[in-house]
């Protein structure tokens, strides 16, 4: 169900004017909020948080312990934590915090006496600034555990680690005769964020490179990279910049956008927010508009308008952001980011997720998703298993 209309339902629910059909979806939904969600409940206009928490508390409670009709399956009776956390997950749907998930396709609620047990996942954390990063001369280090300052000079290049975690590449003095190049490289769990010689920002998602000059020579600007990248290219209109992947090319003069072009996808897709880009594929070439997608198909390149850019770059953000998105695109995301490896035995889930998720959390929070939609898996050390 979409958010709008959840949050209709809940107000019409609480004020008491939901039919018996729009208040069986509520409870129904009720019933599959989870445990694992530890959330602060902001304050409204006039109110405390704990005030609100309260208050709707008591709302659900006189509302949720209901008679069953003899046909329907009984609604599963919540002790007081789940009380308190479906009250905190509704205010912050009523409130406008972005915090909640969907399932695409209505669940039947629990019958009593259902087996309804699953293996509980170890407490693995969440991934995060992590990456090595190979000098010219064939040294590599290892970011995270750097020290902040300077790390290393190439020619005329200083390489520094800034104190918010990103690197830092600073050109001075005259250009060197010579182009060394490096290559920023982050591994399953790793993310890093890193300023070019030219003053481009680059950001890496898990699982991901980008090979790299240490400084700019001739008339054009050029870098690759394998994973995904979210690039804001400093603008030089005498210099454009140029992005390779695969057989896949981006030309650009300054702008804001987005490339996942990891192995295991179907295909590779560049995303554009803000400026223009030249794509070029095999024997194809296209200009992108913002909110536009380019798709690098084994029979060509496509492009598709009107393109959820947030959804595109919400690993940037610091979060998961899941539209009708299926199970194994949802759980490729979470192998990367988590280091764990995923497999499936039987057939898979055909359940589509809809919502935004932080990626603070661990990895036990991020599976209520599936447990709560009864999804049935189990983890053995770092391998889930479904």
């Amino acid at each position: 169900m979409e958010k709008e209309n959840l949050k209709t339902l809940i107000q019409k629910y609480l004020q008491g004017e939901a039919t018996p059909e729009e208040a069986a979806i509520v409870e129904q939904w009720y019933g599959q909020v989870p445990d694992e969600l530890d959330i602060t409940v902001p304050a409204a206009a006039g109110e405390t948080a704990s005030s609100l928490e309260q208050k709707m508390l008591r709302r659900l409670q006189k509302r949720l312990h209901l008679k069953v009709s003899p046909h329907k399956a009984p609604v599963r009776r919540l002790h007081p934590g789940w009380m308190a956390a479906a009250a905190a997950v509704i205010l912050l749907l009523l409130i406008g915090v972005p915090y909640f998930y969907t399932r695409e396709k209505a669940l039947p609620l629990p019958v009593a006496g259902a087996d309804t047990t699953m293996s509980t996942p170890q407490e693995i954390t969440p991934g995060g600034n992590r990456a090595l990063l190979q000098l010219a001369d064939g040294r590599t280090i290892v970011l995270d555990s750097a020290s902040n300052g300077l790390l290393a000079k190439q020619g005329s290049t200083s390489i520094s680690l800034l104190a918010d975690g990103q690197l830092a590449y600073q050109q001075v003095g005259i250009l060197p005769e010579t182009v060394s190049y490096n290559t920023l490289t982050t591994p399953k769990g790793g993310q890093f964020q890193i300023d070019l010689p030219d003053g481009t920002k680059v950001w890496l998602n898990a699982i991901s490179s980008i090979h790299f000059p240490t400084a700019f020579h001739g008339k054009e600007r050029q870098v690759k990279i394998t994973g995904e990248a979210y690039f804001e290219v400093a603008p030089d209109p005498s210099k454009p910049f140029k992005v390779q992947f695969g057989e896949t090319e981006v030309t650009v003069l300054g702008t804001h956008f987005n490339i996942n072009a990891y192995a295991d996808e179907q295909y590779s897709k560049t995303t554009l927010l803000e400026g223009r880009i030249q794509i070029k594929h095999k024997n194809g070439e296209q200009l992108l508009i913002p909110g536009q997608q380019a798709r690098a198909l084994s029979q060509g390149m496509q492009v598709v308008s009107g393109v959820n850019t947030e959804e595109t770059i919400a690993w940037k953000e610091g979060y998961f952001l899941f539209s009708s998105t299926d199970i194994q695109t949802l759980l490729r995301q979470a192998s990367r980011w988590y280091n764990i490896d995923v497999s499936f035995q039987g057939s898979i889930p055909q359940d589509r997720f809809t919502g935004k998720i932080s990626r603070n959390v661990n990895l036990s929070q991020f599976l209520s998703i599936l447990k709560y939609s009864e999804v049935h898996f189990k983890v053995e050390g770092r391998k889930l298993i479904l």
